[in-house]
């Protein structure tokens, strides 16, 4: 602070003569006393493309021989700061009179691009067994594993840019061909699974350069990456369910075993009851009951399904008397609700203008048994799609009167 006091005081009252510039990449730490005393001139970051220019006009004034690739590399690797590419050209030089991509890549510890590619393509691909391979022999050879990882970050972001824009040689400012190698790498892939690994190479990146063993972090971070390849998309599994097929980049599960589980399949219909106390001109109980929940079910397949849990306990020319048993009458109201669907319907089978009677019973004493549930439960095919796409299985059945106590 006090190196700023004296400045300041410099600064309020300068000598005519004098223009002072001052350069900084942390301005926040400047005091405003200062920075209130000065005009505020930020500068960009140099494009790569500039630098390069740059850099081989410096190389043909000073006589230095490099390859056009090497002079790509340090443009790369000066990320926008021409003061880093001139000392990056100025290590080269000193390194090797003639300057290629191989001597820089020894030098800046960066992995060949081909390696970089081969990696990309076994991630993508789900390999794990190859990019193992891939990270031991580049740990045998000495390779940065840190930077690694970087450029492994750096590539599958310009992989993801590559999928969702047209205009992926401006913002990257790469050649044709280079953006054609990465639309190629993309084609197989689509940019949920790019999100999802590019998430997990910005975490790994970070867990790799404070690791203690930076090679075991990159393995199981990359082991990680590779369950990826086998997930599914919500669309993917709409698709699945609406029977449009399964994708081709993902692995269907492993149907399960009926020696696991017994599926019946569903009896339609309901138990027969006593035709007592059927008026004449009325159909029988049984043949309205099931004609009723035939019809309603094509139209709303919920409403059915709570339909069924009714017994039927009188039909004349003017009612049709339903009960629910016990905590079953939860669903009394939301059948009220849908008198509008079941009353047509009703006078359709039965020829008479029927009102609909729900009455509430007391609750059984005896149980449903669960095995004969489980059996329903397993034959309905939402169910059975759901267990197949997620490859899970049943672990319990609990009758919805339980929940109602």
């Amino acid at each position: 602070s006090s190196a700023f006091n004296a400045l300041l005081k410099t600064l309020e009252e300068p000598p005519p003569h004098v223009i002072f510039i001052f350069a900084t990449t942390e301005p926040k730490k400047i005091p405003s006393t200062i920075l209130s005393r000065c005009q505020h001139h930020a500068f960009r970051r140099i494009t790569k493309n500039r630098i390069k220019e740059q850099l081989r006009k410096i190389a043909d004034t000073e006589k230095i021989n490099i390859k056009e690739s090497a002079l790509e590399m340090i443009a790369k690797a000066a990320d926008g700061g021409m003061r880093d590419a001139l000392t990056l050209l100025d290590q080269a030089f000193s390194f090797s009179d003639e300057i290629t991509e191989k001597e820089l890549q020894t030098l800046l510890g960066l992995p060949e691009t081909e390696i970089i590619l081969n990696l990309s393509e076994t991630i993508l691909s789900g390999d794990i067994s190859k990019t193992l391979s891939i990270i031991k022999e580049l740990s045998d050879r000495g390779s940065d594993l840190r930077q690694l990882t970087k450029e492994l970050v750096e590539h599958f972001r310009n992989i993801a840019v590559v999928k969702v824009t047209e205009d992926a040689e401006g913002l990257l400012e790469f050649n044709q061909e280079e953006v054609q190698r990465l639309k190629d790498l993309s084609s197989d892939t689509n940019i949920e699974k790019l999100t999802l690994l590019l998430t997990e190479l910005l975490r790994l990146e970070g867990e790799v350069r404070n690791a203690i063993h930076p090679r075991y972090s990159l393995e199981l971070g990359l082991l990680r990456m590779s369950f990826i390849k086998g997930m599914a998309s919500i669309e993917d599994i709409l698709k699945i369910i609406d029977g449009s097929g399964i994708p081709a980049d993902v692995r269907p599960p492993e149907p399960l075993s009926r020696d696991t589980v017994s599926v019946t399949e569903k009896k339609t219909g309901t138990p027969k009851l006593p035709d007592a106390g059927i008026k004449p001109g009325v159909p029988g109980k049984e043949e309205v009951w099931r004609s009723l929940l035939e019809k309603i079910d094509s139209e709303d397949h919920l409403l059915a399904c709570k339909l069924a849990e009714a017994k039927v306990m009188n039909i004349n020319e003017t009612e049709l008397a339903i009960g629910f048993n016990g905590g079953m009458s939860v669903l009394a109201d939301s059948i009220k609700s849908k008198s509008s669907i079941i009353k047509p319907v009703l006078k359709q089978i039965s020829g008479h203008n029927l009102k609909l009677k729900i009455l509430s019973l007391p609750k059984e004493e005896s149980k449903k048994d669960i095995k004969k549930i489980k059996e329903e439960v397993f034959s309905e095919p939402v169910v059975k799609d759901a267990m197949r796409i997620f490859n899970g299985s049943l672990l319990k059945v609990k009758p919805l009167e339980e929940d109602a106590e």
